[in-house]
């Protein structure tokens, strides 16, 4: 019976640390929204939570304060003659809930009609969302924060376009996972016949953990 209740926190935690990244609508043709695409979202820099450069196979982080390199990411793409790479919100705790910097990842062909892949990545090259949709524009992402949580736009490119709202598990703020406790009973040691039991509300058992009829 414990080992189920162990079990069923453990998978509660799980499922609230891994918090998703969700379509809420779409919208046929292109949507825009009240702000620049691709503008920067830690507004005066204060927040940001590196400096960063990246070309066709690396993304380096800098920290802001030190401007020693916290870390880089490498990744892997198709060997083409004109690889394209973009990356856009390097951000953190807005993808992902669980500290880690996370960013939209597209790979395209110059010479290609439609965008390779997009994904959204993490710091440590797992794979947080992966769109799934060669039509999506990699140029034509947009994050707003609409009543206190952020969305994401994700538009396509070309004849019978849609819009893509998906809606985003992070705040900017790292979320510990709480584990939630199972419900105490009340325990009394009482004194029956020389001997010292435990009675609980159910039960009574003597100190060697067995139930006493």
């Amino acid at each position: 019976m414990k080992k189920s209740i162990f079990i069923l926190l453990a998978l509660f935690a799980a499922t609230f640390a891994s918090a998703q990244i969700t379509l809420e609508h779409t919208f046929e043709g292109q949507l825009w929204a009240t702000t620049r695409y691709h503008s920067d979202v830690y507004g005066d820099n204060s927040d940001a939570p590196y400096f960063y450069s990246f070309d066709n196979q690396q993304l380096k982080l800098y920290d802001k304060n030190t401007y020693e390199l916290y870390k880089t990411c490498s990744y892997t793409i198709p060997s083409v003659q004109y690889p394209l790479v973009n990356i856009w919100y390097v951000t953190k705790n807005i993808f992902t809930t669980d500290g880690k910097t996370a960013f939209i990842f597209c790979f395209d062909q110059e010479d290609g009609d439609t965008q390779d892949y997009c994904k959204i990545i993490d710091e440590d090259g797992n794979v947080v969302f992966d769109f799934n949709n060669s039509k999506l524009d990699s140029y034509f992402f947009t994050l707003v924060k609409i009543n206190g949580q952020y969305k994401l736009l994700a538009r396509e490119r070309g004849a019978g376009a849609k819009t893509y709202i998906y809606s985003l598990p992070g705040n900017g703020e790292e979320q510990a996972v709480s584990t939630p406790s199972s419900p105490k009973r009340s325990a009394r040691k009482i004194a029956h016949e020389r001997q010292v039991l435990v009675e609980t509300d159910t039960n009574t058992f003597d100190l060697r953990g067995q139930e006493v009829k």
